[in-house]
C-alpha cells in the first residue's frame, strides 16, 4: 500500500515509525550531535565532582559514558538515514573502540586502508606532530567531517518534514 515510502514510514493510525518518529523522539540531541556544550550539559552532579577532583580534567571534560551515548544515538540515526555500508554501527560493549583502527577495515566512504591514511597524515603534517589514523563510525580522519555534514543536512531535511 505504501511501497513508495521506503524507510520513511507514514503515520498509520497514530503509530509513528521510521526516521520521523526517531527524529521526534531525539530531536534535541540530534540537532546538537556535534555541539559538545550540549553533551557537557548532560553531566550529573557526580560527573561535576569527578571533573573537579582530578587535576587532569579541564573545564571542557565530558565523561566517556555521555560521549558513548551520543555515538550510539548517532549510529542508530545513521542506520535510518544512510545506506548500509556507508557507516559502521557502534554498539556499546560489542564494537571495539570506534576511534582506533585495530584491523584491516577500510574507510566506509573513501575505501582507504589504515596505512594510506597514515601516509597522508604524515605528508600533510611536516611539523612532526603525532597523528594517528582513526575510524569514527567507519569514517577515516579525512572523511569524518564530510560525512557528519551529510548527516547534519539529512537531519535538517527530516526536521523540516517534522514541521509539516
Amino acid at each position: 500500500m505504501f511501497g513508495n515510502w521506503g524507510p520513511m514510514n507514514p503515520i498509520v493510525f497514530g503509530a509513528n515509525k521510521g526516521q520521523l518518529a526517531f527524529y521526534e523522539a531525539h530531536a534535541k540531541d540530534l540537532d546538537n550531535v556535534q555541539h559538545l556544550s550540549h553533551w557537557r550539559n548532560k553531566m550529573t552532579p557526580e560527573h561535576e565532582l569527578m571533573r573537579r577532583s582530578s587535576a587532569n580534567r579541564s573545564h571542557a571534560w565530558i565523561p566517556h559514558e555521555i560521549l558513548e551515548g551520543r555515538d550510539e544515538l548517532l549510529s542508530e540515526w545513521c542506520k535510518l538515514i544512510l545506506m548500509e555500508g556507508d557507516y559502521d554501527a557502534v554498539t556499546r560493549g560489542v564494537t571495539p573502540s570506534h576511534w582506533t583502527w585495530n584491523d584491516d577495515r577500510l574507510c566506509c566512504h573513501c575505501g582507504w586502508t589504515k596505512e594510506k591514511v597514515k601516509e597522508r597524515l604524515d605528508a600533510e603534517n611536516p611539523s612532526g606532530v603525532w597523528h594517528s589514523p582513526g575510524l569514527y563510525l567507519g569514517w577515516c580522519n579525512f572523511c569524518r567531517e564530510e560525512m557528519l555534514e551529510i548527516v547534519a543536512n539529512l537531519t535538517l531535511q527530516i526536521k523540516e518534514m517534522a514541521k509539516i
